[in-house]
């Protein structure tokens, strides 16, 4: 950034984490202006990169299916101005609030064309034109996920991810949850188990950090990068037991 003197920066919101504490300790660069995308961002971390490298930060929305960008923060930063030229949006199954999932069709591409692909997001339309004078549609921040999958510094996590994580740990019954926290400025990977036949909670913790380490190399690497933490909590048989299905892996990250 010395050598080249760039004034702009495109990130994911993890890595742009981390590479602000590294600014903060090292010294800032002037920077106009940030793009970060393909990962969550909550308001907290955004405040604090903006804090870091006083620009501001605008967030992009879009995935591979979609063919990459769908949708863009303006200089106002209230939802996500939509490629309406390229794709057809639709939210499906809206509730009171207007929120649903996103669908999506292709209208220009040629090559693997989409017809209401369901994109798991749960969003909404945003009424009204934009003070910035734009008049393509925009969407509200992503709620969450109609599935199961949480993006974080570990990567996308799915609860597969840790069923083979846990598969032959010994002392956990089947009653389990992982959850991802926010502590300051950092994700928490945080496994929730229930201990059985007295076996110590360090023994866990350290079969299950072996079990990450070498069935999923590259979630492990992120963590040793400092990318998210890994965190524990010990409960006693049929704690984590409930009346209906519990959710095997949640997203407890404030906006």
């Amino acid at each position: 950034m010395i050598r080249y003197r760039y004034n702009v920066i495109v990130a994911d919101p993890t890595w742009l984490v981390s590479l602000s504490e590294i600014a903060k300790e090292r010294g800032v660069l002037p920077v106009k202006l940030i793009f970060a995308a393909g990962d969550r961002m909550t308001e907290a971390y955004r405040n604090y990169v903006q804090q870091v490298w006083q620009a501001p930060v605008i967030l992009g929305y879009g995935s591979t299916e979609m063919g990459g960008g769908a949708g863009m923060e303006c200089h106002e930063r209230h939802g996500y101005h939509l490629d309406e030229f390229n794709l057809l949006f639709e939210i499906i199954e809206p509730d009171s609030e207007g929120y649903g999932e996103l669908v999506v069709t292709t209208l220009s591409r040629r090559t693997w064309p989409l017809i209401r692909y369901r994109v798991r997001d749960i969003t909404r339309f945003l009424e009204g034109f934009c003070p910035c004078g734009t008049t393509v549609r925009r969407v509200a921040p992503i709620r969450g996920r109609r599935d199961e999958m949480v993006v974080m510094g570990a990567g996308n996590m799915y609860p597969e991810i840790f069923e083979k994580v846990l598969e032959g740990v010994q002392g956990i019954s089947g009653n389990w949850q992982v959850a991802v926290r926010q502590e300051g400025l950092r994700d928490i990977l945080e496994f929730r188990l229930e201990l059985t036949n007295g076996i110590a909670a360090t023994a866990v913790e350290h079969e299950v950090q072996k079990n990450l380490e070498s069935r999923y190399p590259d979630v492990w690497a992120n963590q040793v990068c400092g990318m998210y933490r890994l965190a524990f909590r010990f409960f006693p048989p049929q704690t984590l037991v409930h009346g209906r299905k519990r959710k095997r892996l949640v997203d407890e990250r404030g906006e």
